[in-house]
């Protein structure tokens, strides 16, 4: 099995940066913001969580970064005491009134998935084969570009597994639930050409639910979003308790 590379078309887009597991604006970002309480003037007493009475709740700088309509906000301010981070709140619309949660968590503004993924594709290895074990399967991410790569924030090598079946179209997004702890599998800079090969975490309950036969492994390297274009065949033994 040859090239899987991921790709997006978004690639390019330089007019976002991820705050936490938001994409934002990066003109969100700038300027002097404005006071709390021009947010929280409309929040009701009893309607706010004090479940961290910190002191990373500035009392200025804040300004909106993301919005579902009118009925839901979240708000950022430069952290008072790490420069460079952002802490964020939460405001939304219920029953008619609003209410308010401070998120306390420092946060970089880092480049978004797109671009922290540029150069890099998924390649399966050429010892792979359909009688592989599934705790067996591996992938190599490998650095295509003339630059070396290096890992931002929380980025790791995690990558999880997905079924789909030889009559799925092409350029299917397969889909299904993994259990990633962040940080399981740590990143590490890649100069150019260079790879490495990493296990492919697909789920023993999806695959003790699979029909006998051959599928389709789509590989999915999650901090980064990026897929394999190509599928790696694995086939499923009938158990012979059950005919």
């Amino acid at each position: 099995m040859r090239h899987a590379r991921g790709m997006s078309s978004a690639d390019d887009d330089e007019t976002l940066v991820q705050l936490g597991s938001m994409e934002v604006a990066r003109s969100s970002l700038s300027g002097e913001g404005r006071p709390l309480s021009d947010f929280t003037r409309r929040v009701r007493a009893g309607q706010w969580d004090e479940s961290d009475p910190s002191q990373t709740r500035p009392q200025t700088g804040w300004r909106v970064v993301q919005s579902e309509g009118v009925t839901r906000l979240t708000i950022a301010a430069p952290h008072p005491d790490l420069a460079g981070r952002w802490v964020t709140s939460d405001l939304w619309a219920q029953d008619g009134e609003w209410a308010y949660r401070h998120r306390p968590r420092a946060l970089e503004a880092q480049p978004v998935k797109a671009q922290r993924r540029k150069g890099l594709a998924l390649r399966w290895p050429d010892s792979h084969t359909p009688s592989l074990s599934p705790s067996a399967l591996r992938i190599d991410i490998v650095n295509e570009s003339d630059s070396p790569w290096s890992p931002s924030g929380a980025d790791d090598f995690f990558v999880a597994g997905f079924l789909l079946s030889p009559e799925d179209p092409p350029g299917t997004a397969a889909r299904g639930t993994f259990f990633h702890y962040l940080g399981s599998e740590p990143a590490e800079t890649l100069q150019p050409g260079a790879h490495v090969c990493v296990p492919v975490h697909l789920s023993p309950e999806l695959w003790e639910a699979a029909a006998a036969g051959i599928h389709l492994v789509q590989a999915l390297l999650v901090t980064l979003e990026l897929r394999s274009t190509e599928c790696a065949p694995l086939e499923r033994i009938a158990d012979p308790a059950h005919g």
